[in-house]
């Protein structure tokens, strides 16, 4: 996978922080939408990845098109995560109580 210069979330990060995190990523990605008029025809569809997408260009800190490829593989990691902390939940909830 390349390396697109961000730093993982822990993986012991709450529900909570998660949804912060998330909010605040949403916040840049207005900005950089919203600010400089940036858009991903790529990222702005469903059945996309940016973490797979072969036009990212997260490692180029001279592009400003890569700060929102940027964004959009940290929201990635962050919503997986999320997705992971909601099937635990539901995994330990299934679990009977002897």
């Amino acid at each position: 996978m390349p390396d697109f210069n961000v730093t993982p979330l822990p993986l012991d990060i709450s529900v909570e922080q998660l949804r912060e995190h998330i909010a605040r990523l949403t916040k840049r990605e207005g900005k950089l939408t919203d600010g400089y008029g940036l858009r991903c025809p790529i990222k702005d569809r469903c059945d996309t990845s940016c973490i797979a997408c072969p036009l990212n260009e997260a490692n180029n800190p001279d592009s400003r098109k890569g700060m929102l490829c940027k964004v959009g593989v940290e929201q990635e990691q962050a919503e997986t995560l999320f997705a992971v902390r909601e099937a635990q939940h539901q995994e330990a909830a299934a679990v009977p109580k002897w």
